[in-house]
């Protein structure tokens, strides 16, 4: 189900966060991707945009066989000494400076939880950037919506993506 209604999609997602079906179903969505035989399990990464990119992060506290995640302007889940222990994954976070739906203090939490558990990250903020800053409509749904704190940026748009595949040629590097 899709919906551009702010209010039922937050209806739909809420029924996921902090709940272990988020990650469950990400990974059976995973695990019929590698059953194909058509990917290198070794080089697999998950991506997502706002609330998938909360859903990549719960993926990669899983324990899911991930060499990385990337989460565009997505929910914060801060990692515990448990979803630490079980994660494989590198993470690049790439988050909008002034993304009202993500306080400071989240941000904050978020970080100390990387640090603490030693997760290997990157957290890269766009100043300036709002919420889904990296979708070309995000500026006509907020009109349309009269919602304040969600727009497209053409510029943290590009400079996250470029992060996205430097990231990516890291964690993918043929090792010689």
């Amino acid at each position: 189900m899709t919906t551009e209604d702010p209010k039922k999609a937050t209806e739909l997602s809420s029924q996921f966060y902090g709940k272990p079906l988020m990650a469950e179903r990400a990974r059976a969505g995973l695990d019929q991707l590698l059953a194909t035989k058509l990917v290198d399990p070794k080089r697999v990464a998950s991506i997502g945009y706002c609330f998938g990119g909360a859903v990549s992060q719960a993926l990669a506290y899983s324990g899911a066989p991930l060499a990385g995640i990337v989460s565009f302007h997505g929910s914060l889940i801060p990692a515990t000494a448990e979803t630490a222990a079980a994660n494989k994954a590198k993470f690049l976070i790439c988050h909008g400076g002034a993304d009202p739906f993500v306080t400071r203090e989240q941000t904050g939490d978020f970080m100390k939880s990387l640090e603490a558990t030693k997760i290997d990250y990157q957290f890269i903020s766009y100043a300036g950037a709002v919420h889904a800053f990296t979708n070309l409509g995000a500026d006509t749904l907020a009109a349309k919506a009269g919602l304040t704190g969600i727009g497209y940026n053409a510029a943290a748009d590009k400079r996250s993506w470029s992060h996205m595949r430097t990231f990516f040629n890291e964690i993918f590097a043929v090792k010689k």
